[in-house]
């Protein structure tokens, strides 16, 4: 069938398939990239990982850059991979 978007857009149901998801807990606050990740409200840098820089409250942009980026996947602070993104929060 044909699935409906915000913003009055549809897609076949083919197409929206093969889009990718975000499955974010219940709060819709936690598991992205990966479990118990923070993705709202301010970054505790708890455990055995201290943030660098303070960044407020996380949202989308904190990681992602949606109009500028040099990677599919969007990446913010000029990363080229995965391991560069989280390296701007997360150093060694």
């Amino acid at each position: 069938g044909v699935i409906k978007l915000p913003g009055g857009y549809s897609v076949s149901g083919e197409k929206a398939r093969k889009f990718r998801v975000v499955d974010l807990d219940s709060s819709k606050k936690m598991n992205h990239p990966i479990a118990n990740h923070p993705v709202a409200g301010k970054p505790s840098g708890t455990g055995n990982v201290k943030l660098s820089k303070p960044i407020g409250d996380m949202s989308c942009l904190s990681c992602h850059v949606p109009h500028s980026a040099k990677t599919p996947e969007l990446f913010a602070f000029g990363a080229g991979s995965r391991y560069e993104l989280c390296a701007a929060c997360h150093p060694k």
